[in-house]
C-alpha cells in the first residue's frame, strides 16, 4: 500500500513539475513573441497575413515598392538609454512642416506608411522612424510605448527649431507612444497636431483581448508573461495607461480606427478618445482591419488627415 502511494505521488509530482515547466516555456515564448526584436527579413514572410488584409494587401505592397524610388536622407540619433535610432527623412523644400511617422510593433514601417508617404512627400517633410528594436534601430525589446515615448521626445529634440510646425502620426504602438508622451508634447508650442491610428491604452489590454479572442485560458498564460515582463523591465504591463496622459493633453488630436480591427478593438481607442479633452476628431473606417484605416479609407480619409493638419496649423 505504501509503495503504491509513493509511486502515485511520484507520478503526480512529475506531472505537476512537467505542467509547470510547460507553463514557463509557453510564457517565455509568448514574451518573445510580444516583446522580442524581429528583423525586417523575417517580417516580410509573416506580415499582411489574415483575411482582414485581403482588401488592401496588394495596395500596401504596391506603395511599399513605389516609395523605394523616392530620395531620402538617413538620420541616426541616440536614445535616452544610449541606443542608436534610425529614421528616413523625405524632404519637401516648399514645406516648413515635419510629420513624424511612428509605426506599429513587429511590422515593416513602409507597410504602415507607404501610401501616406507616396501621397504626401511633395506636400510635407516626412520622417519615417524605425522604432527601437526594429530594422536599423538598436534594441532587444519593445515596451509598447513606455520607453518609446522617450524616443519620440528625442526625435523632436534632434530637429529642434528646424521646422515651424511638427505633427506626430502613430499607428498602433506608434500611437500609444505618442499617447504616453503627450503631456510633454503639450509643452511644445511647435507641436500642432497628434494623429492616433488604432492606438491602445497599454499592452496588457491588448494581450487580454487577444487571449480571449483566441479562446486561451487567461490564468494559464498571462500571469507568466507579466512576471517575465516585470523581471526584464522593472515595471508591470498595466502600470500605466495612455488615458492617464491624454486627459491632460492640449494638442488637437485626430483618431482613426478600422471597424474590423481584430488586434486593437475600437473600444480601446475609444477610451483614449473619450479621455481626450483637447480638440478632437474621430473617423471609423468600417471595412478596415488593424493598421489599415488610411489605406482602406483611401482619398476620403487622406483628405480628412490633410484638413486636420492644415486646420491645426491655423488654430495653433
Amino acid at each position: 500500500m505504501k509503495i503504491g502511494l509513493i509511486i502515485f505521488l511520484i507520478i503526480l509530482g512529475s506531472f505537476v513539475v512537467g505542467f509547470l515547466i510547460s507553463l514557463i516555456v509557453i510564457a517565455i515564448i509568448m514574451f518573445k513573441a510580444f516583446f522580442g526584436r524581429e528583423e525586417d527579413k523575417k517580417l516580410k514572410k509573416t506580415n499582411l497575413q489574415g483575411p482582414t488584409y485581403d482588401i488592401c494587401r496588394d495596395k500596401i505592397i504596391e506603395y511599399r515598392e513605389k516609395i523605394k524610388e523616392l530620395n531620402f536622407e538617413e538620420i541616426k540619433i541616440k536614445s535616452f538609454d544610449d541606443l542608436s535610432l534610425y529614421g528616413r527623412l523625405y524632404k519637401c523644400d516648399k514645406s516648413k512642416d515635419l510629420i513624424i511617422l511612428l509605426h506599429g510593433a513587429h511590422t515593416i514601417p513602409e507597410n504602415n506608411f507607404g501610401y501616406f508617404i507616396h501621397s504626401m512627400h511633395d506636400k510635407y517633410n516626412l520622417l519615417l522612424v524605425r522604432m527601437r528594436s526594429h530594422g536599423e534601430s538598436e534594441g532587444k525589446h519593445l515596451t509598447y510605448g513606455i520607453k518609446e515615448k522617450e524616443d519620440v521626445i528625442s526625435w523632436l529634440d534632434y530637429f529642434g527649431n528646424s521646422y515651424e510646425n511638427y505633427y506626430l502620426y502613430g499607428i498602433s504602438m506608434g500611437a500609444a507612444s505618442i499617447g504616453f508622451a503627450c503631456e510633454n508634447l503639450s509643452e511644445r508650442k511647435n507641436v500642432k497636431g497628434l494623429i492616433f491610428d488604432c492606438g491602445f491604452t497599454n499592452i496588457k489590454a491588448v494581450m487580454d483581448f487577444l487571449v480571449v479572442s483566441l479562446h486561451l485560458p487567461e490564468p494559464l498564460f498571462v500571469p507568466g508573461v507579466k512576471l517575465i515582463h516585470k523581471m526584464n523591465f522593472g515595471f508591470n504591463m498595466d502600470s500605466d495607461s495612455v488615458v492617464n496622459h491624454i486627459k491632460n493633453n492640449k494638442i488637437p488630436c485626430l483618431f482613426l480606427e478600422g471597424g474590423k480591427d481584430d488586434v486593437v478593438p475600437p473600444d480601446l481607442l475609444m477610451k483614449s478618445y473619450d479621455a481626450c479633452t483637447s480638440y478632437k476628431e474621430l473617423y471609423l473606417v468600417p471595412d478596415a482591419g488593424h493598421a489599415t484605416a488610411l489605406i482602406v479609407g483611401g482619398e476620403n480619409i487622406l483628405e480628412k488627415v490633410i484638413s486636420f493638419i492644415e486646420r491645426s496649423k491655423k488654430n495653433g
